[in-house]
């Protein structure tokens, strides 16, 4: 939450820079927009999860630092024959991902998709390996 918060005012005075001596291409000042703004919304959702355990004394569960948790409950009720589709579907979603990267190496949402999946994926193929599926 705090490295969130210091990653957006630092990156704020960035592009007021830039807005000021135009030291940045509109494409950069684009990504550092977008940067930040992703970086405020992790900020808010951490900010809510304080916020809902001090009202109601329980875990809201929507900041990504729950992702992990709630993607193994969430293959640990599914049927196998779910898993197994799941599972062969991940291959080309992480390739996908995969070339997206090496279009563009610094797309937060597409590196933070990928390690997901890539986490979904091994989940996946535990449970199955487990059940004598795979």
């Amino acid at each position: 939450m705090i490295s969130a918060f210091i990653f957006v005012n630092e990156n704020r005075k960035k592009l007021v820079l830039d807005l000021e001596n135009k030291s940045f291409s509109p494409e950069d000042s684009f990504k550092i927009a977008q940067s930040i703004v992703l970086a405020y919304q992790e900020n808010q959702l951490a900010f809510n999860e304080l916020l809902h355990y001090q009202e109601k004394g329980e875990i809201l569960g929507k900041h990504s630092i729950f992702d992990d948790e709630n993607l193994r409950a969430g293959i640990t009720n599914m049927c196998d024959l779910d898993a197994l589709k799941l599972y062969k579907n991940m291959s080309s979603q992480i390739s996908r991902l995969r070339t997206k990267l090496k279009v563009d190496p610094l797309d937060e949402e597409a590196l933070r998709n990928l390690k997901l999946k890539e986490t979904k994926r091994q989940l996946l193929k535990t449970k199955l390996n487990e059940k004598q599926i795979l």
